[in-house]
């Protein structure tokens, strides 16, 4: 072991128990970043000592003899013991103190500077790596999937700071950074450690898990199940390589997202056709029937080439039951079909057409712009607002767009528009596309989109542009309002989304000249900048889990506002009160 006195820079720390095969690999590893380790070792029944006593790595090590199985005392443990480790850390005089668990491997963001004194700590995106049917018989290193779910969880700090560990992530920190990423292999290395993981957490520790249940009932459930083709949360796994481009935070309400029980009907006017309502529609069947404990089913007064899709492909079928707990409808004269049947969220998509209207017999409204949930507002109808939902699996950069614009694709809805765009690009001597619906509807637009550079479109035409990391010129000239345009709409698209990206918000009727100079606005840059804001405010996966939620809240206000509980209520008071009452004599006597 190195001596006291050798100043380090960075001090590794961590607690670990029967990880002899990881925690070789792990310190290896890390000899790539940290100056030296310090371990507590939870009476490791393997060879995990031996190990840690002959890394070259190691400075110092915590030996545990005795270990305490207790539930309420394991969950306390895991903070004591980082507490401990941190404190015998400093003892060392680092600058840094890293804390990870043996079954991580981080990798620190290239250019990471820790002479920077603006911030006390670093975080760093954690993903879980899975056992797949394709790799089951592989060494764990060489496992090929990811779950897109991550976790940002501080590691590294400032030696100097007082820090108080009650959980792996402490208090005590200030202003944090990102520092890089985490491959955790916890699930992956065998089907029997697997196996030995759910039983600990089963027997051994105690904590309140999203959707109000106890961890142990979370890893019962998980048990056996070693081998995925989904993650944990029941989305597809992606590879390493495209983290950046389908991760997604787990945050606490897509965690309870995976542990709900609903019967679910997802209701539009019509499913014959390509369109924005049945793109829609189709997205968020989709989303939701890969949740397991979800049933799912749709309705629609028209079936057609959409409905086909939603039976064959997703396996999803028409309405078959007389009562859902949660009703997704997009328009009134659904809502007027089957209010009796559940708790309907309407959303409304716009503020002209007719069916797009609100309906009294809703129990709650959804608005996809700051417009329409103004519009509703001015009806009398609160709502909660959510933004178009795109599926970014499915509408996601393909290939990156020319430094130069070299095609352009009108996703526009009128021949007129049309006409005007294959001008523009004749003149420009752009390659020209066209998705035209009225005369040959795309199921597969993603690909097209794929194939532009430049994008022109509105409404949700243009997000799933900007979900390909394409930029849009927000123009069209639709049939039900005036033909306005946002034009080169980034560094205006905060203020466009506020009109559903309509270009009602600048209200420019661009002439071709004009379209022409705002041609010359594009950067391949910002394929960057739109796709982070699809990611930001369009993806379905953070989308449902505020439908969800919206959805309990309307639950919890019928049940709070039922004639019943408020005489339950009533009732309460006035036993309390005369209670308190009896209590007071009795003292007198």
């Amino acid at each position: 072991m190195i001596g006291i006195n050798n100043k380090k820079k960075i001090i590794g720390v961590s607690r670990v128990r029967n990880e002899g095969a990881l925690i070789k690999d792990v310190l290896d590893h890390l000899s790539n970043y940290v100056d030296g380790v310090i371990c507590y070792d939870d009476a490791s029944e393997d060879n995990t000592l031996d190990i840690l006593k002959k890394h070259p790595l190691v400075l110092d090590i915590i030996e545990n003899k005795n270990w305490k199985s207790d539930r309420k005392e394991r969950s306390k443990a895991e903070g004591a013991h980082r507490q401990q480790l941190f404190d015998k850390a400093k003892e060392y005089s680092p600058e840094w103190i890293y804390v990870f668990d043996a079954d991580e491997f981080v990798e620190f963001k290239e250019g990471i500077d820790l002479n920077d004194e603006n911030f006390d700590a670093y975080y760093f995106r954690l993903y879980d790596y899975y056992i797949t049917a394709q790799d089951v018989s592989k060494n764990y290193k060489e496992r090929e999937f990811i779950g897109p779910e991550y976790r940002d969880i501080p590691m590294l700090f400032r030696a100097s700071l007082d820090l108080n560990f009650h959980s792996r992530v402490p208090k005590g920190f200030g202003k944090i950074s990102f520092g890089g990423y985490v491959k955790h292999y916890g699930k992956a290395t065998t089907v029997e450690a697997w196996d030995r993981k759910c039983e600990y957490y089963i027997n051994h520790l105690v904590e309140k898990q999203p959707g109000d249940i106890d961890i142990s009932e979370k890893w019962t459930a998980r048990l056996g199940k070693a081998i995925h083709n989904k993650s944990d949360f029941f989305n597809d796994l992606i590879t390493w390589e495209s983290k950046e481009d389908f991760g997604i935070e787990l945050t606490p309400g897509l965690e309870r997202l995976s542990t709900y029980s609903f019967n679910i009907l997802v209701a539009t006017s019509s499913l014959d056709s390509i369109g924005g309502s049945e793109t829609f529609t189709y997205a968020i069947i989709e989303e939701l029937s890969k949740y397991p404990k979800f049933n799912v089913e749709y309705f629609t007064f028209n079936k057609g080439s959409i409905s086909e899709k939603i039976e064959k492909n997703l396996g999803v079928g028409f309405m078959s039951f007389k009562k859902y707990d949660l009703i997704l409808a997009n328009h009134n004269t659904v809502v007027e079909k089957l209010y009796k049947r559940g708790t309907i969220i309407q959303t409304c998509h716009g503020i002209y057409p007719k069916l797009e209207q609100p309906s009294k017999k809703a129990t709650g409204f959804v608005a996809i712009s700051q417009e329409v949930q103004n519009h509703l507002g001015v009806k009398g109808f609160a709502s909660k607002l959510i933004y178009n939902s795109i599926n970014l699996n499915r509408f996601f950069p393909k290939k990156e767009i020319k430094k130069k614009p070299k095609t352009v694709l009108s996703l526009c809805h009128s021949e007129e528009a049309n006409s005007v765009i294959m001008k523009l690009a004749k003149d420009l001597g752009l390659e020209y596309l066209q998705a035209f619906k009225y005369e040959n509807p795309i199921w597969n637009i993603e690909d097209l989109i794929n194939k532009a550079d430049l994008v022109f479109g509105l409404g949700r035409s243009a997000y799933e542009a900007m979900s390909c990391g394409r930029p849009v010129i927000v123009y069209d000239k639709r049939r039900y309002f005036a033909g306005y345009s946002d034009g080169y709409v980034k560094d205006v698209l905060g203020f466009s989304l506020v009109n559903n990206c309509s270009g009602r918000y600048s209200k420019k009727e661009l002439t071709l000249d004009q379209l022409k100079i705002e041609v010359q606005k594009y950067n391949s840059d910002d394929q960057y900048f739109f796709r982070g804001f699809a990611d930001k405010e369009l993806d379905i996966r953070k989308n449902m889990v505020k439908y969800i939620d919206y959805y309990l809240v309307l639950k919890y206000l019928k049940y709070k506002n039922k004639p019943s509980t408020k005489i339950k209520s009533i009732l309460k008071k006035i036993i309390k009160k005369a209670l308190g009452s009896i209590k007071k004599n009795i003292k007198k006597l």
